[in-house]
């Protein structure tokens, strides 16, 4: 009965150490990949897991960015490597869906996968 209880205990307990080494969700997750502008479907934005990106707009050119996210994972700051760009401000962000507010001019922007 001890030996079984043991083995009991060993079992639960290994159980409880493997759960807990699944990698959780972030919104870093959430925001990695292609995103076209509702809307405005030849407007998209690609965030790689390297911290770079890219943004397609036929109206205003096209650019490359490095991204990190900012204020508790609520904010996209972007940068040219060196110089500040622009700062978003999360307002949805799902793995469907991405609004924010750029807080350069104030417009609100949405996208989808």
């Amino acid at each position: 009965m001890k030996k079984s209880l043991q083995r009991i205990s060993y079992a639960l307990l290994f159980s409880l150490a493997f759960a807990s080494c699944k990698k959780s969700h972030s919104r870093r997750d959430d925001l990695m990949g292609h995103w076209q502008q509702e809307g405005y479907p030849s407007n998209s934005i690609n965030f790689n897991s390297d911290g770079t990106g890219s943004q397609i707009d036929p109206s205003y050119g096209n650019y490359t960015f490095n991204w990190t996210l900012a204020d508790n994972d609520n904010s996209i700051v972007l940068t040219d490597g060196s110089t500040y760009l622009d700062t978003w401000k999360i307002r949805d962000l799902n793995s469907g869906d991405f609004t924010f507010q750029d807080e350069y001019n104030g417009y609100i922007y949405t996208f989808t996968r």
